[in-house]
């Protein structure tokens, strides 16, 4: 069951992709050879780019150590954590808060085959 990224995430997701892509121009490098570089597909750098797809941990690393910078390089700007965004980001967090509380004081039943 995959769900569905809040608007933090997508938010999240796009800053870090057109932030990676900057970096990556101001290399001159191109897609396909940054992508042969970490080990993946175009595509799949492609979608990190454009924010249609979060980017695991560890290959943030690769692509740091590739592109010669600190992966903080590439994470939003505290005034994009806790400035005008922050209104959504509190309602988000909060409705992902009571899913939890609920999902856990509420477990769904077990039926238990005889």
């Amino acid at each position: 069951m995959d769900k569905e990224p809040g608007i933090i995430e997508i938010a999240f997701n796009l800053e870090l992709g057109s932030k990676l892509k900057a970096k990556r121009r101001q290399l001159k490098m191109s897609q396909q050879s940054l992508a042969a570089e970490v080990g993946v597909h175009r595509n799949t750098l492609c979608r990190w780019e454009y924010g249609l797809m979060s980017c695991p941990l560890w290959m943030l690393l690769r692509l740091a150590d590739v592109l010669g910078c600190n992966m903080v390089l590439f994470l939003p700007a505290q005034t994009f954590t806790w400035g005008d965004n922050l209104g959504p980001m509190q309602r988000e967090r909060d409705r992902h808060t009571l899913k939890a509380i609920q999902a856990e004081r509420d477990p769904p039943l077990r039926r238990d085959v005889a």
